[in-house]
């Protein structure tokens, strides 16, 4: 365009428009290749009387019909994840004679199954309606999750656990694009947290639902781990059933909005530039993936920070019973302080993010604290100092959180955002598949070796956090620069034209 004044367009039917990204490429916008929310910016009109505070208001509505939710299935898709370690010291090891690595190769199927199913499934739910479709994996996984307490050998086990992998595989993708939908980009770390910190109210329901059935094995007729597969299966098939008939596919559908609060939350969403998505699969938005170093970041954070949290999600209550020497009974309650720990410390720092709003800040010195805490468990020798090691491992998550939250919000172009996120649960499910591995039979009850590794790959994690910081901030100077000298067009619902960040004129990246 010659001038800003020649850029200003308004949609028209079938129109078809083009202008210069920020970064100088050549934009062409089609809305018969744009977001859903189009279709829904046609038939709402805006309401140009609101006030912060009936948004305020509206924010606290909409936290108190999702968020409750899907904490509570988020925390019992960890407690389901750590069924099979509570299971390990209630007789699951023997009763299918487990022998050598056998017990580790429970996680890692798990994992090479999330591996394989993570790209598939987060393509069906960018093609088919989201909640539906989460809610129908997590019904499933509630199933698959019941069965394991029919398996009388190691085989019929190994197939229960690929299952799970397949399907928990849809739910974190799942929810981070629901957020997306329902909270501006300054709105989501906070809201990740909530939910993602509930992994550590499912390490606690968790530990008292096995203690229970510990303590009253002599009563029931089959295993007492066996029933402690059928409680969480069975909670979890109620959850994914109410997650389908609570929450909409988009907010404007939502049953507990009324007219005004509908028009209402599809203009927040559209402030910070976001869509409801696009079920055409874009292929130049999965290539710009790929070339995005936050893609690769992402993934290498999460490589690095899950190699520790698939080897202590697997071995945390056999190196409290064995290591530790807690015993068995004693160690199921006392990985309940960790969950403590994780989710009142979690949430208690994101909440500075309102006074300082600098989320890769916050998450870098938390995980510095992570760090410490890791060479506690290394390197001491006094087990009460490996113990509060343990402990300081609970906040461990932040990191993660920091990239989900901000994949949601910075990533732009609904294929894009499938693509980033699934390379980086890629990434989480390689480190988690390396986890147990790193805990040699040959090497109980201390494991030293896996000890040493958990410090090496927090730190390489934290440099992971500083490189994300720079690259963001770098990018949006950079941009500032552009745009001084280019003004940005200014075209009517341009934010449902399902454009890429590299493309959204305006946009700037979070950090």
């Amino acid at each position: 365009m010659s001038d800003n004044k020649s850029s200003i367009h308004n949609f028209q039917e079938n129109a078809i428009k083009s202008f210069r990204s920020p970064l100088g490429k050549e934009v062409v916008v089609d809305e018969n290749h744009a977001d859903v929310a189009l279709e829904y910016a046609r038939k709402l009109d805006t309401i140009e009387d609101v006030t912060d505070q009936e948004y305020n208001a509206l924010k606290r509505k909409i936290d108190f019909m999702i968020l409750p939710l899907i904490s509570l299935i988020y925390g019992v898709q960890y407690m389901d994840k750590s069924t099979t370690s509570f299971a390990a010291i209630m007789g699951l090891r023997t009763d299918l004679n487990m022998v050598g690595q056998q017990y580790s190769w429970t996680t890692t199927a798990f994992y090479l199954a999330f591996l394989a199913a993570v790209f598939p499934l987060s393509r069906c739910l960018q093609r088919f309606p989201l909640v539906k479709t989460t809610s129908v994996c997590i019904i499933l996984w509630g199933i698959v999750l019941t069965c394991h307490a029919a398996c009388s050998n190691y085989a019929g086990f190994i197939v229960c656990r690929i299952l799970l992998g397949c399907l928990e595989s849809a739910v974190t993708p799942g929810f981070v694009l629901l957020s997306a939908k329902w909270y501006r980009q300054e709105e989501s770390f906070l809201r990740t947290v909530v939910y993602y910190s509930n992994n550590g109210f499912g390490t606690i329901l968790g530990c008292a639902i096995a203690y229970g059935c510990y303590v009253h094995a002599d009563s029931y007729s089959i295993e007492a781990w066996k029933v402690l597969f059928i409680v969480t299966g069975v909670m979890t098939i109620v959850l994914g059933g109410l997650l389908m008939v609570h929450i909409p596919d988009n907010p404007p559908d939502a049953w507990f909005l009324n007219e005004r609060e509908k028009v209402l939350v599809f203009q927040r969403v559209k402030d910070s530039k976001q869509g409801y998505g696009n079920p055409e699969w874009k292929w130049y938005q999965f290539k710009e993936s790929l070339i995005d170093p936050r893609t690769w970041l992402g993934f290498f954070y999460a490589f690095s920070s899950n190699i520790p949290n698939g080897g202590l999600g697997s071995f945390m209550s056999i190196l409290l019973s064995d290591s530790l020497k807690y015993g068995d009974k004693k160690s199921l309650l006392m990985r309940m302080p960790g969950g403590a720990v994780e989710t009142v410390g979690l949430i208690a720092f994101a909440l500075f993010v309102g006074k300082f709003p600098y989320r890769i800040g916050i998450s870098s010195f938390i995980t510095i604290v992570v760090i410490v805490g890791s060479c506690m468990l290394a390197f001491s020798s006094n087990a009460h100092a490996q113990l509060a090691g343990l402990y300081l491992y609970s906040l461990s998550p932040i990191g993660m959180i920091c990239f989900l939250s901000l994949f949601g919000s910075n990533t732009l172009g609904y294929s894009k955002k499938v693509t980033s996120q699934a390379i980086l649960l890629i990434g989480y499910c390689v480190g988690n598949l390396v986890g147990p591995q790193t805990f040699l039979s040959t090497e109980a009850p201390g494991y030293h070796s896996a000890k040493i590794a958990i410090v090496v790959c927090y730190v390489f994690s934290l440099f992971c956090l500083f490189a994300l910081l720079g690259v963001n901030y770098f990018d949006n100077k950079r941009r500032e620069r552009l745009e001084s000298e280019n003004p940005p067009p200014e075209i009517e619902n341009l934010e449902f034209s399902d454009l890429t960040d590299y493309e959204m004129p305006g946009f700037r990246y979070l950090y």
